[in-house]
Order: C-alpha cells, then structure tokens, then sequence
C-alpha cells in the first residue's frame, strides 16, 4: 500500500470553525459530534468519543504498514466483540476505500455496520449479511 495521507479538513467545516457562533445554531452535516473523519473524506456517523488508538493518523499510518496493519485490525477486531463498533466501522471503511481487495476490509466493515443495527448497509457490500 502507498503512504495513507491525513484528509483535509472539509471547507464547510473549515469556515464554520473560522466563523464560530456567529452563524447561529450548529449544523448537524457540520457539527455532528459522532461524525468521524475517513480517508474518503466523507466521515462516518458512529456513537462514542474518538478513540485515541484508533485516531485518523494511527488508522492512516497502518494502512501503510502491514505489521501496523495487523495490529490495528486485531484491536478493531476485540473493541467490536466488547460492544464497541465505532473502531470496526473507521478502520472498515478506510480499508476498504484504500484497499478493497484487502481479506478483512469487507469482512470487518460488514460486522461493524451490523453491530450498529445497520444491516442494509451491510448487505449492500456484496457479501451478504448471513
């Protein structure tokens, strides 16, 4: 895999924080506190604070590093078995759009997405949801 690069913070994002309170009430496609940056830079809607192990440079910098890569994975991995599908769901997802070929991208992302009751999404990756 090439070297992952940090995204750029989105312009709407960028002149909401430059402009403050004083465009009013907060936009939620802004100022969602769930949304969490991808590498598609899209963001991903998820409960739970960010989590340090799992912030854009460490998913970023494994996506680069095969024995990072593993790690990281592993740790997604045991977050969604304790009930915690946000990590899955962020990892999933930049590994699939860097690396859809990858044997756990899909696999990972599918399980995230129905930990968080979201099945239609999950069955729209083509592997099914069984």
């Amino acid at each position: 895999l090439a070297a992952a690069r940090l995204p750029e913070e989105p312009a709407a994002r960028r002149a909401r924080r430059a402009l403050g309170a004083a465009l009013g009430p907060p936009d939620p496609e802004v100022d969602d506190p769930r949304r969490h940056p991808t590498l598609d830079e899209a963001g991903a809607v998820a409960p739970g604070a960010p989590d340090p192990a799992f912030d854009p440079a460490a998913r970023y910098g494994a996506l680069a590093d095969g024995p990072g890569l593993e790690a990281l994975l592993s740790a997604a991995r045991a977050r969604l078995a304790a009930g915690h599908p946000t990590p899955a769901l962020l990892l999933g997802r930049d590994l699939r759009w860097r690396s859809p070929q990858h044997p756990a991208a899909t696999p990972l992302l599918r399980d995230a997405l129905l930990a968080l009751g979201r099945p239609a999404l999950a069955a729209r990756l083509g592997a099914g949801t069984d």
